[in-house]
């Protein structure tokens, strides 16, 4: 068996448009990839939002009205994508605090992707990024793909690939060399030196040589684009993603572990929260000294709620990066 093979993609939905736009792209992944679908709707049983202002409790007996009618509408959108599709889909229901709820099922249904709209019901952008999908970028056990609302991707035929000067920069090939084969895709790899590391042009030079290597072995048709150092890194990935008219853009989600909060770096924030196409993080597994700490990080954000979570499950990458 191909051990790089995505068997189970696993998409949350709250029901927006947004999160319904991201469900058809996963869709239409699972169809070329021959992977399984799961739908999964997380309940907030700490607060039901009433307008936009408002909180108030939900009780035993509204939270089972609830998960009713919510498995009732994700049953019905899991039959209508079966269909529309001819893929294997199943769907869930659970309720708690969204992210970690994400990210325990997806560790516990062994998903090798977790596909999200970048913001969700609540209508805001930033602001959902900043909580949910930005969340669940930070701390899932595999890949994420986000999906930006308004447009469906039924496939992706030219990938950007930054490369920049940090620890495991070209590991998440390993990953998206699946996504290339079952797109027939094309790649651009963006060298990317960054003016805060005078060395970092040679080290960009040498990654970007043995990336070479590997996608002439695998017949991946490529090309490749040098930047002169830069201190705005997450901007020209853009800037270039619009340019070059990409439909994917695959980074590492970089982390910082040299604090005791570690967090998704600025250069991954930025990214997500403006790209105007999908963008698929890969986020390194903590080194084995970095674990306990990434353990610790989780619970401090999210406390009790992920104490179920084996982080990480087993990742792709053995490295970690710095923003």
């Amino acid at each position: 068996m191909d051990t790089l093979q995505i068997n189970n993609i696993l998409v949350p939905i709250d029901f927006s448009e947004a999160s319904l736009n991201a469900l058809d792209t996963a869709a239409a992944m699972a169809k070329r990839h021959g992977a399984k679908l799961t739908l999964l709707h997380v309940i907030n049983e700490n607060l039901l939002s009433y307008g936009h202002f408002e909180v108030l409790p939900i009780t035993s007996p509204v939270l089972e009205i609830m998960h009713d009618e919510a498995k009732d509408t994700v049953t019905q959108i899991a039959a209508g994508l079966k269909e529309r599709y001819g893929i294997e889909v199943t769907c869930d229901t659970t309720h708690g605090f969204v992210p970690p709820e994400i990210c325990k099922y997806a560790e516990k249904a062994s998903a090798d992707l977790l596909v999200m709209g970048t913001h969700g019901a609540s209508g805001f952008r930033e602001f959902f990024i900043g909580t949910n999908a930005f969340a669940v970028v930070k701390h899932a056990p595999c890949p994420v793909l986000t999906v930006p609302p308004n447009r469906k991707w039924e496939s992706f035929s030219n990938i950007l690939f930054p490369v920049r000067n940090t620890a495991g920069a070209l590991e998440k090939y390993a990953f998206l060399r699946k996504i290339i084969r079952c797109n027939n895709a094309t790649l651009l790899v963006l060298g990317l030196p960054e003016t805060s590391r005078p060395a970092s042009k040679n080290w960009v030079d040498d990654n970007v040589r043995r990336l070479k290597s590997d996608l002439s072995y695998d017949g991946v048709i490529w090309r490749t684009q040098m930047l002169e150092p830069t201190d705005r890194a997450a901007a020209e990935v853009l800037e270039t993603a619009a340019r070059e008219e990409t439909d994917l853009i695959a980074i590492t989600a970089s982390l910082d572990y040299d604090i005791r909060d570690f967090f998704i770096g600025p250069y991954t924030q930025q990214i997500v929260n403006h790209a105007k196409v999908p963008v698929l993080s890969i986020r390194p597994a903590p080194l084995p000294n970095d674990a306990r700490q990434a353990i610790q990080s989780i619970q401090a954000d999210y406390g009790p709620a992920v104490s179920g979570i084996a982080y990480p499950r087993a990742g792709l990458v053995q490295s970690a990066e710095t923003p």
